[in-house]
């Protein structure tokens, strides 16, 4: 199914064509967020921060149960790559404390992120990266992400992937 035609089904499903916001930093609220409570809120801190460029990493981290909890209020994210511990919003050093907690994603979750990486992905600089994420969106698009799709079709150099 043609990416173009995928996007507009989906804002006709959705009646929205919001624009999208301008990039920023991920911030440790967000991350926490995104990481902790439960399904509906941790996927509208998702959406929300859909368009942060640093998002694609922090759900690949999250994907890959690499990020931690720290327990308090808010919650705080880190990311754990083999004994390099980072905070998971600013990439500063950190240290894992004991009380750290894994961050569960349930099937919902899980398939939450595993979409949004794939809308993410449709901004990559590699074509096979692209040309992946149109096949694994082409069962249908979230309404929330049409401004990021939207916004990676404009950019889409390649037309035989904006024809798909």
């Amino acid at each position: 199914m043609r990416l173009a035609h995928l996007i507009g089904r989906a804002l006709v499903a959705a009646g929205l064509a919001a624009a999208a916001s301008g990039a920023s930093a991920l911030t440790p609220e967000q991350a926490s967020r995104i990481a902790a409570g439960d399904s509906d809120a941790r996927i509208e801190a998702l959406n929300a921060a859909a368009a942060d460029p640093a998002l694609a990493a922090y759900v690949q981290a999250l994907l890959a149960d690499e990020v931690k909890l720290v327990p308090g209020e808010p919650p705080r994210a880190l990311r754990v790559q083999g004994s390099q511990v980072v905070d998971a919003a600013t990439g500063a050093p950190a240290t894992l404390p004991d009380d750290a907690q894994d961050v569960v994603n349930n099937n919902r979750m899980r398939r939450e992120l595993e979409a949004m990486a794939a809308t993410l992905a449709l901004l990559s600089p590699e074509r096979a990266a692209r040309e992946q994420a149109i096949a694994a969106l082409a069962d249908g698009v979230d309404a929330s992400r049409l401004p990021l799709i939207d916004r990676a079709l404009a950019a889409e150099t390649d037309e035989t992937l904006k024809l798909r």
